[in-house]
Protein backbone atom coordinates (compact mmCIF):
# COMPACT_ATOMS: atom_id res chain seq x y z
CA UNK A 1 0.00 0.00 0.00
CA UNK A 2 2.82 2.45 0.40
CA UNK A 3 4.51 1.97 -2.68
CA UNK A 4 1.25 3.33 -4.98
CA UNK A 5 0.17 6.62 -4.91
CA UNK A 6 -3.34 5.82 -6.54
CA UNK A 7 -6.02 2.91 -5.90
CA UNK A 8 -9.01 2.37 -7.74
CA UNK A 9 -12.23 0.76 -6.54
CA UNK A 10 -11.56 -2.57 -6.92
CA UNK A 11 -7.92 -2.30 -5.25
CA UNK A 12 -9.95 -0.40 -2.05
CA UNK A 13 -12.27 -2.89 -1.81
CA UNK A 14 -9.50 -5.79 -2.17
CA UNK A 15 -7.80 -4.18 0.69
CA UNK A 16 -10.62 -3.38 3.15
CA UNK A 17 -11.78 -6.59 3.19
CA UNK A 18 -8.05 -7.75 3.76
CA UNK A 19 -8.18 -5.17 6.52
CA UNK A 20 -7.90 -6.81 10.58
CA UNK A 21 -8.79 -3.31 11.82
CA UNK A 22 -6.06 -4.02 14.71
CA UNK A 23 -4.62 -0.65 13.97
CA UNK A 24 -1.30 -0.37 13.58
CA UNK A 25 -1.74 1.32 10.24
CA UNK A 26 -3.27 4.30 12.20
CA UNK A 27 -0.57 4.72 14.77
CA UNK A 28 2.41 4.65 11.67
CA UNK A 29 0.28 7.00 9.39
CA UNK A 30 1.55 10.07 9.82
CA UNK A 31 -1.99 11.51 8.38
CA UNK A 32 -3.30 10.63 11.56
CA UNK A 33 -5.00 12.54 13.96
CA UNK A 34 -4.09 14.93 15.69
CA UNK A 35 -2.95 15.87 12.09
CA UNK A 36 -5.18 18.43 10.35
CA UNK A 37 -6.06 16.12 8.04
CA UNK A 38 -6.76 13.48 10.24
CA UNK A 39 -7.25 10.27 8.06
CA UNK A 40 -8.17 7.08 10.48
CA UNK A 41 -7.43 4.31 8.16
CA UNK A 42 -9.26 1.41 10.00
CA UNK A 43 -12.40 3.81 9.95
CA UNK A 44 -11.89 4.17 6.47
CA UNK A 45 -11.70 0.72 5.69
CA UNK A 46 -14.34 -0.52 7.66
CA UNK A 47 -16.55 1.82 6.35
CA UNK A 48 -15.16 0.48 2.48
CA UNK A 49 -16.49 -2.46 3.84
CA UNK A 50 -19.74 -1.74 4.58
CA UNK A 51 -20.13 -0.51 0.90
CA UNK A 52 -18.83 -3.46 -0.54
CA UNK A 53 -21.42 -5.98 1.43
CA UNK A 54 -24.05 -3.83 0.62
CA UNK A 55 -22.83 -3.47 -3.45
CA UNK A 56 -21.85 -7.43 -3.48
CA UNK A 57 -24.72 -9.04 -1.03
CA UNK A 58 -27.05 -11.25 -2.47
CA UNK A 59 -30.03 -11.00 -3.63
CA UNK A 60 -29.23 -7.73 -3.88
CA UNK A 61 -32.45 -6.45 -1.67
CA UNK A 62 -31.02 -7.32 0.92
CA UNK A 63 -27.43 -5.32 1.02
CA UNK A 64 -29.69 -1.97 2.28
CA UNK A 65 -29.86 -4.12 5.77
CA UNK A 66 -25.88 -3.60 6.13
CA UNK A 67 -26.59 0.50 6.07
CA UNK A 68 -28.95 0.20 8.37
CA UNK A 69 -28.23 -2.21 10.51
CA UNK A 70 -29.49 -1.06 14.14
CA UNK A 71 -33.07 -1.44 12.15
CA UNK A 72 -32.16 -5.27 10.80
CA UNK A 73 -30.63 -6.55 14.42
CA UNK A 74 -34.31 -4.37 16.01
CA UNK A 75 -36.61 -6.94 13.60
CA UNK A 76 -34.52 -9.86 14.12
CA UNK A 77 -34.51 -9.57 17.85
CA UNK A 78 -38.21 -8.64 17.47
CA UNK A 79 -38.66 -11.41 15.20
CA UNK A 80 -37.07 -13.81 17.52
CA UNK A 81 -39.36 -13.02 20.50
CA UNK A 82 -42.56 -13.11 18.01
CA UNK A 83 -40.94 -16.42 17.34
CA UNK A 84 -39.86 -17.94 20.27
CA UNK A 85 -41.35 -16.06 22.98
CA UNK A 86 -43.04 -18.14 24.83
CA UNK A 87 -39.74 -20.63 25.57
CA UNK A 88 -38.17 -17.48 26.99
CA UNK A 89 -40.84 -16.47 29.65
CA UNK A 90 -40.30 -17.57 33.30
CA UNK A 91 -37.39 -19.46 34.01
CA UNK A 92 -36.12 -22.20 31.66
CA UNK A 93 -35.41 -25.44 32.63
CA UNK A 94 -32.02 -25.33 32.89
CA UNK A 95 -31.37 -28.17 29.95
CA UNK A 96 -30.55 -25.74 26.71
CA UNK A 97 -32.34 -28.60 24.49
CA UNK A 98 -35.53 -27.66 26.80
CA UNK A 99 -34.93 -24.22 24.76
CA UNK A 100 -33.71 -25.07 21.82
CA UNK A 101 -34.38 -28.71 20.52
CA UNK A 102 -32.08 -30.02 18.54
CA UNK A 103 -33.87 -30.97 15.45
CA UNK A 104 -34.91 -27.08 15.53
CA UNK A 105 -31.24 -25.96 15.11
CA UNK A 106 -30.20 -28.62 12.54
CA UNK A 107 -32.94 -27.39 10.38
CA UNK A 108 -32.74 -23.62 11.30
CA UNK A 109 -28.70 -24.27 10.37
CA UNK A 110 -29.16 -26.45 7.50
CA UNK A 111 -30.82 -23.92 5.94
CA UNK A 112 -28.55 -21.10 6.22
CA UNK A 113 -25.84 -23.48 5.11
CA UNK A 114 -27.73 -24.11 2.30
CA UNK A 115 -28.60 -20.46 1.40
CA UNK A 116 -24.66 -19.41 2.19
CA UNK A 117 -23.49 -22.15 -0.23
CA UNK A 118 -25.92 -21.27 -3.18
CA UNK A 119 -24.99 -17.13 -2.40
CA UNK A 120 -21.51 -18.28 -2.47
CA UNK A 121 -22.19 -19.83 -6.15
CA UNK A 122 -24.03 -17.01 -7.30
CA UNK A 123 -21.53 -14.88 -6.57
CA UNK A 124 -18.59 -17.22 -8.01
CA UNK A 125 -20.71 -16.91 -11.05
CA UNK A 126 -20.94 -13.71 -11.55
Amino acid sequence: MTRRLEFGKADVHYLANICHNFGACLHACQYAPPNPFGVNLPQAMAKARVETYADYAWPGALGALYKRNGLTLSIALAMNGALWGSSWSGKPAGDFYAIFPHNMLAAMFSAVFLCAVFALGMGARC
